[in-house]
């Protein structure tokens, strides 16, 4: 969340983080609410909205992990934009893990139809490896939103991709 913040300092817009357990709320693990006015507050005031997964109550196991998946997902659904990032270690998804395999290649699309190792997928989290974060990319994609996936690491790839421009990275077809 740092690095983000600093590159989006860095390249003068206004962001502000949002803590999560403030404004989302779970039922058995599942998002069911997020107050998206606070983020409208933000944006009609010029700042970038900033948030992550995180713990947040949950009405029915008292809490969960809310995945920045889901959020994305919920923010896309509410505000329709043009286009979502989804950020990572890797500069996108590849036929194979670049950490374990040097071999692999950055795949430039991908849609419901490719053949993905996502139980070992490259990127990892709490809230379910590859799979979970695909779910929610294609869910995204399916709306009419392009949908990328593009390295969180390298700090011209997220001023590029918001700059609209070309990034190497994985688009996702719906």
């Amino acid at each position: 969340n740092l690095e983000i913040i600093n590159v989006l300092i860095e390249n003068a817009l206004k962001p502000v983080t949002i803590t999560t357990s403030s404004v989302c709320r779970n039922y058995q693990t599942k998002l069911t609410y997020l107050n998206s006015d606070i983020m409208e507050g933000f944006l009609k005031q010029g700042f970038i909205p900033v948030m992550y997964g995180d713990v947040v109550l949950d009405e029915k196991i008292k809490f969960s992990i809310c995945s920045g998946d889901s959020i994305m997902y919920w923010l896309a659904r509410v505000f329709r934009p043009d286009r979502v990032a989804f950020l990572a270690d890797v500069k996108g998804i590849y036929d194979a893990d670049p950490k374990l395999n040097p071999e692999a290649t950055l795949l430039k699309t991908v849609d419901t139809q490719t053949k993905l190792n996502t139980e070992t997928g490259n990127i990892d989290d709490v809230t379910g490896l590859m799979k979970g974060k695909l779910s929610a990319m294609f869910e995204i994609a399916a709306l009419g939103i392009n949908t990328w996936m593009i390295s969180g690491i390298d700090q011209n790839a997220l001023y590029s991709f918001m700059a609209n421009e070309e990034v190497k990275g994985t688009k996702i077809e719906p």
